[in-house]
């Protein structure tokens, strides 16, 4: 019995090891913004991004400025946390300069895409 125990203890953490290996978590915490402030503009919804430029920002740049995993690393990423913190400033100046719905919604969909990429590529990485 111990050893059917053990067998599907292994078996368990063997699955559970690729989820583990791209643990980051200033990219997790921006994936959580994306969640919350851009995914809302899909289906029309600019409140949250009118709202929450400044966090959107804020997680851009502690992301960018947290050390990078070994096992997330890609080429191009710090340019991309570059490219990305720059998209965010973008936006949150839109916001606070009251631009057009769309030009917001054309900005927070490049972000999404982005951070999409990104995580794309840190998970072949």
């Amino acid at each position: 019995m111990k050893r059917i125990i053990f067998l599907i203890g292994s078996i368990c953490l063997s699955l559970c090891a690729p989820a583990q290996q791209h643990a980051w978590k200033e990219m997790e915490s921006f994936h959580e913004l994306v969640g919350a402030v851009l995914h809302p503009v899909e289906m029309g919804n600019l409140r949250p991004v009118k709202e929450k430029s400044a966090a959107l920002l804020a997680g851009a740049m502690q992301w960018q400025a947290s050390a990078i995993p070994p096992d997330c690393n890609y080429p191009a990423l710090k340019t991309d946390l570059v490219d990305l913190v720059k998209h965010c400033k973008d936006l949150d100046e839109a916001v606070r300069m009251k631009r057009s719905n769309d030009q917001l919604k054309k900005l927070a969909i490049g972000i999404h895409n982005q951070y999409h990429r990104m995580a794309d590529a840190v998970k072949k990485a």
